[in-house]
This record gives C-alpha cells, structure tokens and sequence, in this order.
C-alpha cells in the first residue's frame, strides 16, 4: 500500500505548494485570499465533472437532511463537504489519500468560515481510523476509480454507516 500511496501523492501533488498556488491565483483574479467566498472558489473548489451541479444533484438524489453525520471519502480540496455543510446543514468529515489536498481544504474551509462543520484527515480510506457505525451518510464522489480493491472500500464502508446509513456514490 505505501507504493500505490506515494504514486498517488506523487500524481496529485503540485509542484508548488497548492494553498500558494491557490492564493497567487485569487490575487491575479484581483482578489486577496483573506477575502475569498465558496462562490469565489467555485470554479476550483469542485473540480469533479460537473462541479457544484452535481454535488447539488447528487446531494438530493441522497436525501441529505440537516444535521446528517458525512463521510466524504476521496474529498480533494473539500468542496463537496464544504457544499454539504453550508447548504444542507450537514457535519463532515473528509479523507483523501494526499496530504496535500488535506491541508488545502483545512484552510479553504477555515477561510469561508465552515471550520467548525467540516474537517479533514489524511488517511487511507480502505482502512480509516474512524468508529464503526459513525455516519448517517458516506459520500464517494469521482474516486472509485483510484481504489485498486474495491472490496476492501465496500467492506469499510459497511463499517463506518450507522444502521439506515446510506452510500452516495
């Protein structure tokens, strides 16, 4: 596992540091990072196909309720969750594999003031250091197809879900 971790990283990471990449952007767009909404970060924050559109549609087709306990497994740079707590109420937790995308999102939150709703681990998300039965909801968005074995995400999901628990693919 330490192998296919490192070629992730190494195929995700930037060759700069992302959050500064992040804030050179926001001040050629003539914006300063302290300043940044979720509406300003739109068009990266979600960088999946469809971006929002389909957090949004993927959200309802769910039933995401207020107050829902997520797990957002393969989160990125936190958009969706970020989405999940600020429209829909929702408590989450994102995993991604790179540490990267972890702190990036820490700090985007932070910085959208969502901190208190959403945080963020790095971790393997076959085998998460989480309580079993912690989440009413895992929400699996544009990365099954980074998971060599698929069983071993399913068998971890069944773990994680609290009995009724849903899986958003």
């Amino acid at each position: 596992m330490d192998t296919y971790r490192k070629a992730v990283e190494n195929h995700y990471t930037a060759a700069d540091d992302l959050l500064a990449v992040i804030e050179r952007a926001s001040r050629r767009a003539g914006r300063e990072f302290q300043t940044l909404t979720r509406e300003d970060i739109a068009a990266l924050d979600e960088f999946h196909i469809r971006g929002r559109a389909a957090t949004r549609e993927m959200a309802q087709l769910a039933g995401v309720k207020n107050g829902m306990r997520v797990l957002d497994l393969g989160c990125g740079i936190g958009g969706p969750a970020r989405t999940l707590a600020a429209e829909y109420g929702c408590a989450v937790v994102g995993v991604d594999l790179v540490a990267e995308y972890c702190r990036a999102a820490t700090a985007l939150s932070a910085q959208v003031g969502l901190q208190e709703q959403v945080t963020f681990l790095q971790g393997d998300i076959t085998a998460l250091p989480l309580p079993d039965r912690g989440f009413d909801l895992l929400w699996i968005q544009h990365v099954t197809m980074n998971i060599p074995n698929k069983q071993r995400l399913a068998t971890e999901a069944k773990r994680l879900l609290c009995p009724g628990g849903q899986l958003a693919l």
